[in-house]
């Protein structure tokens, strides 16, 4: 890449303002200029649930935001929602640390993130756990790279999470540094078997391949190392959502 450097060439410029709550944010060098991003992590983050909330009302109504149960995408299957309930009740084991869906804008993967995290944090509570004790954290990749970089969220938080839930995969060209990172996130969690669910536009094969901008192979491998891998072929918790919002395990 032209022009891209992993140290500044240029000063620091002063930090600015949360336009929203005031808050100090420090800009970050992205590998060719200093940027401060408007809104100040925490406030993203408020945002990202109003948002999502604002999702759930006009998918589902006022009814079914207030229930939690399997979603129905018209045509769907059952393969994906009994693998949900389960992988949610169960949480991770030897053979699989991860669930993996993929599929084009418009098919309901972020929906499909917010419904298990209400379901994860309803049985947490039926075991006598509270959300604050076990959190279940939902988070979009783009949104996790800057929380790390500002120093507003450390690289343990996402590691170490009961619960992680990462929307937007491959949304964005990763940097080097973003790679290590992420890289750093996904291995700890693969090594302590610690549940995690993902959702992206590509598959893990077109993330292998290298269709996806800046991704590392060997960070795929042990994506498909928490999904589980099926004896004689084939991933466990790989599931494609198509445009027509049906939903269907996926075997390649």
């Amino acid at each position: 890449m032209s022009n891209y450097s992993l140290t500044p060439t240029s000063p620091s410029p002063a930090p600015t303002a949360c336009v929203l709550c005031a808050a100090s944010i420090h800009p970050i060098w992205t590998g060719r200029a200093w940027s401060a991003p408007p809104k100040c992590v925490a406030c993203v983050e408020r945002d990202e649930r109003r948002d999502l909330k604002r999702e759930l009302l006009a998918a589902w109504g006022p009814a079914m935001l207030e229930q939690v149960g399997p979603l129905h995408y018209g045509q769907a299957p059952d393969d994906l929602m009994s693998e949900l309930v389960a992988f949610g009740e169960r949480g991770a084991d030897r053979e699989q640390s991860a669930i993996y869906l993929y599929g084009p804008v418009g098919t309901g993967k972020t929906q499909q993130l917010v419904w298990m995290a209400k379901r994860v944090i309803r049985h947490l509570a039926s075991r006598g756990q509270r959300a604050t004790e076990c959190p279940v954290v939902y988070v979009r990749q783009p949104s996790l790279m800057h929380a790390l970089r500002s120093d507003e969220r450390p690289l343990s938080y996402y590691q170490r999470a009961p619960w992680l839930l990462l929307d937007e995969m491959a949304a964005e060209e990763l940097t080097p540094w973003a790679m290590a990172n992420l890289n750093e996130v996904i291995e700890h969690r693969l090594r302590w078997g610690l549940p995690t669910i993902y959702a992206s536009n590509f598959s893990l094969r077109e993330l292998g391949t290298g269709n996806a901008r800046g991704w590392d192979e060997r960070l795929v491998t042990r994506m498909v190392q928490q999904v589980g891998q099926r004896e004689g072929g084939g991933l466990i918790g790989h599931f494609e959502m198509s445009i027509q919002r049906r939903v269907k395990g996926v075997s390649k």
